[in-house]
């Protein structure tokens, strides 16, 4: 049982690094691998909110 969860530790590691998210909502400086910030969220929301009026 703990060898599963030490692997499961060192899988979590590996994902810290990888990007989850919709392209066509993602905020540019999330794709480019750069710090983001809440405006990033501010940018995936307006994407979203476009999506719904257009």
């Amino acid at each position: 049982m703990s060898d599963n969860y030490n692997d499961d530790l060192q899988d979590s590691d590996k994902k810290i690094n990888e990007i989850y998210g919709v392209l066509p909502y993602m905020a540019p400086e999330i794709l480019r691998k750069k710090p983001y910030s809440s405006a990033s969220d501010i940018y995936s929301l307006s994407m979203i909110m476009w999506e719904f009026t257009s």
